[in-house]
């Protein structure tokens, strides 16, 4: 998701088009997956009721809805977010904590 280049002159950069990076590309990467809970995790059987559970199939089908919404959310798209919201407040400083360096 990111490159670096050494030197004076170098510095770290996204590898792809920030339209292109989603949240569930980001959490996927840095956790391993996107499954909240071992059960709902289709590469592992870590629980022999799991095929009649009601609580595992609850949590599969949030898994699912979380993912769909995390997928639909790109960096591009935060970006945009906060520059509308910028615009909006005008010369008010707003989320100084998490501005992003343009």
């Amino acid at each position: 998701m990111t490159k670096s280049v050494r030197g004076a002159k170098g510095g770290h950069a996204l590898a792809k088009n920030a339209d292109e990076i989603t949240l569930a590309g980001v959490i996927a990467l840095m956790e391993g997956g996107l499954n909240f809970v071992p059960c709902t995790d289709e590469t592992r059987r870590v629980c022999g009721s799991r095929d009649f559970c009601s609580i595992c199939a609850a949590w599969a089908r949030v898994s699912t809805v979380l993912s769909d919404e995390l997928t639909d959310i790109s960096i591009q798209s935060l970006l945009d977010d906060y520059q509308q919201a910028v615009a909006k407040a005008g010369n008010v400083e707003i989320f100084p904590a998490c501005r992003p360096r343009l």
